[in-house]
């Protein structure tokens, strides 16, 4: 039915209660979780993984983890349940599952490929979170947006944020739709930045620069940028502003910016037409 590994991680720090927390499957959010488990965030909190795979990855969890073959055991100690694998990989129990859901279980599901919808019809509708990450392999440096089925209170989605808390953001949001989006924005925000830095260091490199060091000025420069947006209370346009009035000359460049549609190409990239 799947390896079911008991993990010992620490004490949540905060006031709520979570009880033992559960996967069905282990990804990225796992292994941050678990890591995690090394410092004063968690304490005492233990964590089920069922892996749907006949075996965990090489190197998957710690040492000295215990196994067990047992998903009954799961759904009755843990509330919390993050469903961290493909839609392919945990269909095999499903049968299983759908016995075994009650009320107060909360899916998370962690992966793109598992809907609410796609969920509702193999196991009828239950609490249910979705979640997008920019980068969920090293959450402390990324955002996370979140949305709640329609059976998810205010309660439950303070729990799920509250396991989710080492992502430097969490967004919330009311709809699939808008989580979509926000997918989107985070894939377009992190091409965008490549691309950037790409046709930049072209630009330089036209004029004789080396580009490998104009690259990693550029890198410098977008450092600096996250750090002044901090500063101008993470508003666009009071951190532009600031460069406007230091730096008079970067006028002429906005101006070739917005004369090019740049905006505008970046806002229909968000959603883009269809043909």
């Amino acid at each position: 039915m799947g390896n079911v590994v008991e993990l010992k991680t620490h004490e949540i720090m905060n006031d709520a209660e979570l009880g033992t927390l559960g996967f069905i499957g282990w990804g990225p959010f796992g292994k941050r979780l678990q890591a995690v488990s090394q410092g004063q965030k968690f304490r005492n909190t233990p964590v089920f993984c069922i892996h749907p795979l006949t075996e965990l990855p090489e190197n998957a969890l710690l040492p000295g983890t215990r196994v067990e073959w047992n998903l009954d055991q799961l759904f009755s100690q843990c509330k919390l349940i993050f469903m961290d694998s493909t839609f392919l990989e945990f269909k095999p129990l499903l049968t299983r599952i759908r016995l075994l859901i009650a009320d107060r279980h909360i899916l998370v599901l962690l992966k793109n490929d598992v809907s609410f919808a796609r969920m509702t019809q193999e196991i009828n509708p239950h609490k249910m979170v979705q979640c997008v990450s920019n980068h969920p392999v090293n959450p402390q440096d990324s955002v996370i947006a979140l949305t709640g089925s329609e059976l998810v209170d205010r309660e439950d989605m303070n729990q799920v944020r509250q396991c989710l808390s080492m992502f430097s953001f969490i967004q919330e949001v009311h709809t699939e739709y808008q989580l979509d989006t926000l997918e989107r924005i985070f894939h377009l925000g992190a091409l965008t930045g490549s691309v950037l830095i790409e046709a930049l260091t072209d630009g330089g490199g036209a004029l004789g620069l080396s580009r490998e060091e104009t690259a990693q000025a550029i890198i410098h420069v977008m450092h600096g940028m996250v750090k002044g947006l901090k500063q101008s209370e993470n508003s666009p346009v009071l951190y532009k502003n600031s460069l406007l009035e230091e730096t008079p000359r970067a006028a002429k460049s906005l101006l070739a910016l917005e004369k090019s549609g740049f905006r505008g190409v970046l806002m229909e990239a968000v959603e883009p037409r269809k043909n």
